[in-house]
């Protein structure tokens, strides 16, 4: 589920999409709903993004690895399905700024790819794979944590740490063109250790201003500011703070959101119901939490900021 041009609210699971007109008072409207062709369901791989232009919309299968496009307009009406299969244990990484392209990595090809995208309509022209890895062996972002800078020349992604030994919190900094990633030095940022079997950085999430990424660990929470020329983290964090509650290795129980002022920052832990509300100073440091509980799940549970009452 996610938020469309802040009117609808988008819903997908198996082969099924749905579209609903959210009116002021909150309420939502059914709209239009979709069969698709791919099947979207029981995946924690990749992250839904929208193109810059709002006419489309790219999810991921995670029973087959292959990558949707949607068409929607103005009035939540869904106009049409582009389907891709790239190699198999594919992340959908992030869209960049300008909707011209998407990176991806690959698992078991132990490598990146390139989809070209036409800006105009968000139509996927081709996929490059087997780009050279910038590092030996390449990272693999699970959960699809990556996000540009606001520019769109650095990307950040979290690392998969997925062994039996100590492994970093690691966010790998990167320049980023339509045909190469190129490492920033230092390439890994660490910012929490774990043992057995533990998975990297669980969400991400940029501050409006493009200053300062907040990186949600295991127990804790980071924020790290960023030079906007050089695209470099920290050095180190400014702050570390506790998370909601522990939510172990499962990556598909967490999700932030940052309000649209940049003065507060949402951090969930579906596990417990947990949700902590961080103040953000004007220098990036998070402050103690308010706690607020909602019914626990095993399953996801993602946060939509909606501005309005």
């Amino acid at each position: 589920m996610f938020l469309w041009n802040s009117k609808h609210i988008i819903t997908g699971g198996g082969t099924a999409l749905k579209s609903f007109l959210r009116n002021p008072d909150g309420s939502l409207i059914y709209a239009n709903s979709f069969t698709t062709a791919a099947t979207i369901a029981g995946t924690y791989r990749g992250t839904p993004y929208v193109h810059p232009n709002g006419g489309a919309f790219y999810v991921q299968s995670g029973a087959n690895d292959d990558l949707a496009k949607y068409q929607i307009d103005t009035s939540g009406t869904f106009l049409g399905e582009q389907i891709i299969t790239p190699p198999s244990w594919t992340i959908l990484g992030a869209i960049h700024p300008t909707g011209n392209y998407i990176w991806n990595f690959h698992k078991s090809g132990q490598a990146q790819s390139v989809i070209v995208v036409n800006p105009s309509d968000g139509f996927m022209n081709s996929a490059t794979t087997n780009v050279p890895g910038i590092v030996a062996p390449p990272f693999y972002p699970d959960g699809g944590n990556c996000v540009f800078s606001l520019d769109g020349n650095f990307l950040y992604c979290a690392d998969n740490c997925n062994s039996t030994s100590d492994c970093g919190m690691e966010i790998k900094q990167m320049s980023a063109t339509a045909t190469n990633l190129t490492a920033l030095s230092p390439f890994n940022v660490v910012s929490e250790q774990v043992i057995n079997n533990n998975y990297g950085p669980k969400a991400m999430v940029l501050h409006p201003s493009g200053n300062y990424l907040f990186v949600y660990g295991v127990t804790n929470i980071f924020s790290f500011s960023v030079n906007t020329s050089t695209g470099i983290i920290g050095p180190g964090s400014i702050t570390i703070i506790p998370s909601p509650n522990s939510c172990a290795a499962s990556i598909a129980l967490v999700n932030m959101a940052i309000h649209p002022t940049g003065n507060f920052l949402y951090a969930i832990c579906s596990a417990t119901g947990d949700i902590g509300i961080y103040p953000i100073s004007s220098g990036g440091v998070l402050s103690t939490p308010t706690i607020f509980n909602i019914a626990g799940s095993s399953n996801h549970q993602k946060m939509l900021f909606v501005q309005g009452n």
